[in-house]
């Protein structure tokens, strides 16, 4: 049993858009969890190629509760955002296609950790895989629970995949769909400042794509760009001290 001996229903959302290569495993791994109390929404943006054939295929050998969608969108948070508002469960996790849940116990062990208390966002460990030599592929991100706003200042946070989200964080501040790569941030930055906690559990939660469109060294410039603008639009006067800390540091070093 967890803490406060509640069953909590959990939400996982898969986004997939021309996806055949990576989706079978996504959704396998979904539907292989030994944890009942879950709804499994794949939001799929019209695909052209047998992504949706394939998933449709799974749904069927599957007595679990997956429901598929498969229309145009306008980018991957306004896919996202689609499965936020079709959610029912108590907490959301994002699985987009490519990736993987860990192994088929992951809701099974955040069930037993997350309690009834409000206002928490729980995250924990990913694994990383296609990396390249000299990244850890265990990404754990507990350093950042000590001193959150000083993670955040470093373009720092947990990665979406790894985060397990309350239903009504996400349904209260829907990603910003003007940001292309960094909408998570802006959503977390956004709770934290309404009083969210992070919460680590300690678990390894899922297989990240290290070769998915954020990981792509050619985005990271406007990566950086995106975090800098949403950093000052939620904390002016600390980001504006900060940068000309910097300024000083490069210009006497």
């Amino acid at each position: 049993n967890n803490r406060c001996g509640k069953s909590f229903k959990f939400t996982i959302i898969t986004v997939a858009y021309n996806e055949e290569r990576g989706i079978k495993e996504t959704v396998r791994i979904v539907l292989k969890q030994d944890y009942r109390d879950f709804e499994y929404l794949i939001i799929d943006g019209n695909s052209s190629d047998k992504t949706v054939e394939i998933v449709t295929n799974l749904i069927k050998k599957s007595d679990k509760d997956v429901k598929l969608f498969s229309e145009p969108d306008l980018g991957i948070y306004n896919a996202m955002n689609k499965g936020i508002q079709k959610a029912s469960g108590d907490f959301v996790i994002f699985i987009n296609a490519g990736d993987q849940l860990y192994d088929s116990f992951v809701l099974k062990k955040l069930s037993r950790f997350i309690n009834q208390k409000v206002n928490r966002i729980y995250y924990g460990k990913i694994y990383r895989v296609h990396c390249s030599r000299g990244i850890d592929r265990v990404k754990d991100f507990s350093k950042i629970t000590l001193n959150p706003l000083h993670g955040f200042l470093n373009r720092e946070m947990p990665c979406h995949q790894g985060i397990i989200a309350p239903v009504d964080s996400l349904k209260k501040f829907l990603f910003n769909e003007e940001y292309n790569f960094c909408a998570d941030f802006d959503w977390l930055l956004r709770c934290y400042k309404a009083g969210y906690k992070l919460v680590n559990t300690d678990c390894m939660i899922c297989k990240y794509d290290n070769t998915g469109l954020t990981s792509r060294r050619k985005n990271k410039k406007q990566m950086n760009k995106e975090s800098d603008k949403i950093l000052e639009k939620n904390f002016p006067v600390t980001y504006r001290v900060l940068h000309m800390v910097k300024i000083l540091k490069e210009i006497f070093s």
